[in-house]
């Protein structure tokens, strides 16, 4: 088994007459440091929903044979209690992926997915540079901390995937983005 791709272990799975929610993903909050301007969570409620109530749906999901999640948000690292609902996906044995921000990482984080390695961590970076950033984000000052923080979890050896949105505030830097992604994770 350890020897199959991922792709390889998951291509027989649609031939089959059972069907389980293999994959979902999990709004942890749609707080974000970031009001981007793409983003539709900036006009959600802020309430979030306990840790207990996560765990009940976590534990849904893995009774009916779930076996991948991705936390989301708003940025699922800025939820209170995403430590303690991460760790529970995990020891249930879930292939987690984390989208966000990567404006909030820190050692407490670095620390949990060094010790809990993630599937992969998405951070979204629709500009490289600092100006364009701050219009996108609607959020001054996070860009150097971004930056700062992909390059923390590349050092970590930890599995990253950097995303953008195409937009028309970036036109014109898509190809810049690509080739940076390529350049730091090969």
């Amino acid at each position: 088994m350890k020897d199959l791709s991922y792709n390889d272990f998951t291509e027989g799975f649609g031939k089959t007459e059972i069907r389980v929610p293999l994959y979902g993903q999990i709004e942890l909050t749609y707080s974000c440091p970031c009001a981007c301007i793409h983003c539709y969570c900036r006009n959600q409620p802020k309430k979030d929903l306990s840790p207990s109530f996560w765990k009940d749906v976590i534990d849904q999901v893995h009774a009916e044979g779930g076996m991948e999640i991705t936390f989301t948000g708003g940025d699922p690292l800025v939820y209170p209690d995403f430590s303690e609902v991460y760790r529970y996906a995990k020891n249930k044995g879930f292939l987690i992926n984390v989208f966000t921000s990567g404006c909030v990482i820190n050692k407490e984080i670095l620390d949990l997915f060094e010790d809990f390695p993630p599937l992969n961590i998405e951070i979204t970076l629709n500009s490289l540079e600092k100006a364009n950033y701050d219009r996108i984000t609607r959020t001054k000052n996070l860009f150097d901390s971004v930056m700062s923080n992909i390059a923390e979890i590349k050092a970590h050896g930890l599995p990253l995937v950097l995303k953008c949105n195409g937009l028309k505030e970036n036109r014109d830097e898509i190809l810049k983005i690509k080739d940076f992604t390529e350049e730091l994770l090969g």
